[in-house]
């Protein structure tokens, strides 16, 4: 059986802070508009405070431990980007986690870093992805004829 969709959203510290620079400037554009004075504050605070938003809800990536016959993805939700069309490890592939960063290990052992960073991520859906790729590791290791690993 293998392991399910692995979800890791943005990190909420970047969206809380937008979303606080963003209510500031619409309070203090709502409050210079009531003065008589109109600035690009308002404005600007609408799109900061959208920007939060997004950034709360927003999925950054999808991790697929095992689809199909033996190959799993790392993919985000956007149409463009370096993770619109995901990345796949084929069978003899896989990722890893190596210093923070997400890498594809190639059936050689090249490594390629997949663009995501972990300061983005959210710090528990971050620990679920080690724990899931931690996991795949331990089930493609060589198994004697006993059971244990070799």
């Amino acid at each position: 059986m293998s392991p399910s969709r692995i979800k890791v959203r943005l990190t909420p510290v970047v969206g809380v802070l937008l979303l606080a620079l963003g209510l500031l400037n619409l309070v203090l554009g709502v409050w210079l508009l009531g003065l008589g004075d109109f600035t690009m504050g308002l404005p600007i605070g609408v799109v900061i405070t959208f920007a939060g938003a997004v950034q709360l809800t927003r999925t950054y990536f999808w991790f697929d431990p095992e689809i199909g016959a033996g190959w799993s993805s790392v993919s985000g939700p956007a149409r463009f980007g370096p993770l619109a069309r995901g990345v796949k490890a084929e069978r003899g592939e896989r990722f890893a986690v190596e210093q923070g960063r997400l890498t594809h290990v190639a059936a050689d052992g090249t490594r390629t870093p997949v663009p995501v960073r972990r300061w983005m991520a959210n710090r528990a859906d971050w620990r679920a992805l080690e724990a899931a790729l931690s996991e795949t590791a331990r089930l493609r290791e060589p198994r004697t004829p006993d059971g244990g690993a070799s």
